[in-house]
Parts: structure tokens; sequence; C-alpha cells
């Protein structure tokens, strides 16, 4: 039987809709998670516009246990909504000796206190608890609230409040590492899981990803 050529177009359009939306987002089937990348049909944001890479931290000259900190995450979200983080997962080809993840809560200029940094972490050794120097409270991620609003263009206001996602590695003298890491959030009544492709390591033999050899 043949179609309509309108009834064609519109099958046709359909189909290039799903395919668009397969590009951006997927359904989690066994747990009804929408993922999705950073800035690619999705509510929460770290920042990364959906680009990956790595991070490789130089193991102290002692041969010890030691930590990393990793927080160039800037939390926000899109379309004026919120969302309430619920879980951070990772896959590692290293496993870290202990994970710890934070959300770093930074008041306006006119709060800050004198004598402490608030500026993004980046990549530095230790962590929060180690550095008092760093500024603004860091917490427990669970269950915190998002709902700054992203910024169209440009980095985040340095004078403003704004919550950055900090993320502690600890490991031994082989080193550690996370390939990637994915943060489960809800946002009015869905799940969402931002998908993030930025590696995290902390250098040693068992890790190459990120870190100079030689």
């Amino acid at each position: 039987m043949s179609r309509p050529p309108w009834l064609i177009a519109a099958l046709a359009a359909g189909s290039l809709a799903l395919l668009l939306a397969a590009c951006t987002s997927h359904q989690d089937g066994d747990n009804g998670l929408t993922h999705h990348g950073d800035g690619k049909g999705g509510i929460l944001s770290v920042g990364t516009d959906d680009g990956g890479g790595s991070w490789g931290m130089a193991p102290p000259r002692r041969n010890q246990r030691w930590s990393g900190s990793f927080g160039l995450y800037i939390l926000c979200t899109t379309g004026g909504r919120s969302a309430r983080l619920e879980d951070v997962t990772w896959t590692s080809s290293a496993e870290p000796l202990g994970v710890d993840v934070y959300v770093r809560r930074i008041p306006a200029r006119k709060d800050r206190k004198s004598g402490e940094d608030y500026s993004p972490i980046g990549m530095l050794r230790g962590t929060p608890d180690t550095h008092p120097e760093w500024g603004g409270e860091f917490v427990d991620y669970e269950g915190q609230l998002i709902d700054r609003p992203c910024r169209s263009e440009g980095r985040p206001d340095v004078d403003g409040e704004r919550e950055d996602l900090v993320i502690a590695l600890t490991a031994g003298s082989d080193g550690a590492v996370l390939d990637d890491f994915t943060i489960v959030y809800t946002s009015e009544g869905r799940r969402y899981a931002l998908d993030v492709a930025w590696s995290m390591a902390l250098c040693g033999p068992a890790v190459t990803e990120g870190c100079s050899q030689g």
C-alpha cells in the first residue's frame, strides 16, 4: 500500500527528530535515568561543554600514600530549573584507595574572608581538610540543591556566589585514576545522569593516561 507524500515527510521528520535526540541523550531502561553530556539535552552542567580531557598530577618524591583534589567543575543549571544531586559514580582502570566528593559553596566577594583563596581549585595536591586556606564551605554533595543559572557565554562571575564540584582522590605509590564520572540528579520529578568525559589521575606506575612519561 502506497503512502501519501505528506505521511512520508512526517515519518521522515519524526525519524530525524529521534536520531537527533539519541545523539544528545539516551534513556537507561534499567533504572529510568536519562543520560546526557555536558550541555547536551540535560539540566545540570559542570562547564566542560561536553568536551573530554585529562588531568594528571605528578606524584611526591617519597614513596607514600598521597592525595590530590580536582575542582574546575562549576555547577549550574539551564532553563531556570533546579537539580538535586543524588549520586556520583565513576569508572577506573586503577582504583584509588579513597574518593571523596564535595560541593564547594563560594560566597559573594563582599562576604569572603581575608586570607582565603576562593579561586577554582583546578588541580592541587591535598584535600580540603588539609588546606584551610581554600575558601568556601565544603559540604557532602549528596542532596545538595543546585539552582544557579549557567552563564550563556564566558567564564563564571568571579565576584558572585557559585558552587564547585570537587573530587579528591587518595592513592598509594602506584597511583590511581578516575577515567570518567557521572553525576546522578533529579529535577522536576525526573532522574538524569550527567556523563563527564574527563579523567583525573594521581600519576604512578599503574597510570599513564594524562601523565607525562620519562
